[in-house]
């Protein structure tokens, strides 16, 4: 398990873009935070800042040892967590921490796919949803690494 105040080891890459072919280095890092994607999802504001970036469940924020600077990394994108990289768009109440429905389908990995995501969230954040929310969340729920 990773918790925040561990110095841990990753195989990550030079470039965290979808469709990348990038180059892989051993880093160094002291997390400092966690954030879950599922219980701290994304707003549709931080997912179109960088559409094409791959993002997975666990996003951490570390102290980076060998380059002396603050980062953060998506656990899903190292060679020891790796995962695809699907992402949904859900529902949540203000506040809570699980979604109250997902929307439409999975999203994949891919220019194409990321492109559709940005337009339906442009279409389904002009409707009236009430109280609720809409949120990028990511679809990998086998990975578990905090207790």
């Amino acid at each position: 398990m990773i918790e925040p105040g561990q110095t841990i080891e990753l195989t990550y890459p030079d470039c965290t873009l979808i469709d990348a072919l990038p180059k892989f280095h051993e880093r160094r890092l002291h997390v400092h935070s966690i954030r879950d994607l599922v219980r701290e999802p994304l707003t549709i504001h931080e997912y179109l800042r960088r559409p094409m970036l791959t993002r997975s469940r666990w996003l951490l924020h570390c102290w980076d040892l060998d380059r002396a600077g603050w980062r953060k990394f998506y656990l899903g994108s190292s060679r020891e967590h790796e995962r695809p990289g699907i992402l949904r768009v859900g529902l949540y109440r203000p506040g809570e921490t699980k979604p109250v429905d997902l929307v439409g389908r999975s999203f994949g990995p891919t220019h194409a796919e990321r492109r559709v995501l940005a337009k339906v969230l442009a279409e389904w954040h002009q409707a009236d949803l009430g109280r609720l929310q809409l949120r990028v969340l990511a679809d990998d729920l086998g990975l578990r690494i905090v207790g």
